[in-house]
């Protein structure tokens, strides 16, 4: 009985992600070159792509597109220089040895829109994964010939893997394209010796070790190019078609055992990575109130030790003490409020203050009130906030900015709450209970200061635990994501 296995594809922006899946819907359909050549009229086109070609007399670039009939896909697919060609994560399915593969194409890394947009396109996925049950492979597909290991190839890696659990690697193969090193050569080039060294130098705890054959295989699509532009009328020489030849069964034999291998593998378990993911987003809205509480915390222990220091040079009168039983405290309530509104979260925005003596702004308020509330803890949450009438497209930074205080949409946040900061008088009943105890005036005074000593001693506990919460979080990370950054 045959079975659906599950493919994640992903890919650096500009690696050929696109063109690779349209050359492996045809490598599943025509196991030769010549079966391929001979129906070229049926070659298939899943999605729209695009790649440029010397013009065989006068040598200058031709680009050539795809003809997809796929209206959905055509859709879901940017044709702007520099940014992910694939806009949504989308399945398609391929018959394959008894079974069916599920290959879901995904935004590619590190797009032009910046790392908010990853961070989107990556919410997008998660919320696509909730529909299967388990991941049986995740394809990288890496540009076979950049030998540079730039930061930025570094961050498209690492930045993946931070989304994904880490009982994950077991299922992850790299899939190297422009893997023809001479004419008629096939195998690993220089992005494969670059990027076994980055994780077997670099990113080692990660536990991924490059293997020709079991996690890293080599395809080239230039058969499949090819094909595309003869199709559309593009002339080739003699030479052409005979690597043709050659590329396209090696790239044949190549993809039948990255396919072949992943069947193998123990299925991943969506739940570990959706519930990881989950788990993040909780601890990033935790972050902020706990910072706030470090700080009154702190601001309080001060108040202490300054009426400790008035207590040691006090005179020893009843009334003086007395005073000194009462202190002044801040603190913060949270409390609900009628109206949703857009607020910055951003802790660097000029108007994220404390306004006042009493009311606390949590942050800037953008925009109240807000319906962007209404799509809170939904799939379409960063989405609707780039409909906020407080935002605008900057065409520049190919990004949506805040026209209220100018930081990113991803700094902002729906809220139907504030943080109202309060000065409170406390009593010190413990302190007032041991005054009234005796009246010996330099009792009461020793009683007061080791009173003040209990108190500052509980709050550097609480600050401790607070700290250790933190670690908790720290800890929980490092055991179950792929990558810490």
């Amino acid at each position: 009985m045959s079975k659906e296995i599950n493919i994640l594809l992903f890919g650096q922006t500009g690696a050929g992600k696109s063109t690779t899946l349209n050359a492996l819907a045809n490598y599943f359909r025509c196991s030769t070159f010549t079966e391929a050549l001979e129906t070229i009229e049926q070659l298939s086109e899943v999605i729209p792509s695009q790649f440029t070609l010397p013009h065989p007399e006068t040598g200058e670039s031709v680009t050539i597109r795809s003809n997809c009939v796929d209206a959905n896909a055509s859709a879901n697919e940017c044709s702007e220089v520099g940014a992910s060609a694939t806009i949504h994560p989308n399945g398609y399915l391929f018959p394959f040895g008894g079974n069916v593969l599920r290959i879901i194409d995904t935004p590619g890394i590190g797009d032009t829109a910046g790392t908010e947009q990853d961070r989107r396109n990556f919410e997008g996925i998660l919320t696509y994964l909730q529909m299967l049950k388990s991941l049986h492979g995740i394809i990288f597909i890496v540009n076979g010939t950049d030998k540079r290991k730039t930061t930025f190839f570094q961050y498209c890696i690492t930045q993946l893997m931070t989304y994904l659990h880490k009982s994950v690697v077991q299922n992850i193969v790299f899939c190297f394209t422009y893997s023809q090193i001479t004419p008629g050569t096939f195998g690993p080039g220089d992005g494969f010796d670059v990027l076994k060294a980055f994780f077997e130098k670099e990113i080692s705890e990660v536990g991924i070790r490059l293997e020709k054959g079991r996690n890293a295989f080599f395809i080239e699509n230039d058969a499949y190019r090819l094909l595309v532009a003869k199709k559309q009328g593009y002339e080739w020489k003699p030479i052409q078609k005979m690597l043709c030849e050659e590329s396209w069964n090696y790239s044949v034999k190549q993809c039948v055992a990255m396919f072949t291998t992943i069947q193998t593998f123990t299925p991943h378990d969506l739940d570990d990575t959706i519930s990881l993911n989950n788990a993040k987003k909780v601890i990033s809205e935790l972050v902020e109130p706990i910072i706030r509480l470090t700080q009154n915390i702190e601001k309080n222990i001060a108040k202490i030790e300054k009426n400790k220091e008035k207590l040691n040079r006090a005179s020893t009168t009843r009334e003086d003490l007395k005073e000194l039983v009462e202190m002044e405290v801040e603190d913060l309530e949270k409390q609900s409020t009628d109206i949703p509104k857009m607020v910055c979260t951003n802790s660097n925005c000029p108007e994220n203050v404390f306004r006042g003596h009493e009311k606390a702004s949590y942050s800037t308020v953008c925009c109240k009130p807000c319906n962007c509330y209404h799509f809170v803890d939904t799939f379409l949450d960063d989405i609707s906030k780039t409909f906020c009438s407080a935002m605008a497209f900057k065409l520049f930074e190919f990004s949506f900015v805040c026209l209220r205080c100018t930081c990113k949409t991803s700094d902002h946040e729906a809220i139907c709450y504030e943080y109202v900061k309060i000065k409170r008088k406390v009593v010190n009943e413990n302190a007032k209970k041991l005054l009234s105890e005796t009246n010996d005036m330099i009792e009461q005074k020793k009683r007061l200061l080791k009173n003040f000593n209990d108190q500052v001693q509980n709050m550097e506990r609480e600050l401790e635990t607070i700290e250790n919460i933190g670690a908790q979080f720290d800890y929980f990370l490092a055991a179950n994501s792929l990558f810490v950054s």
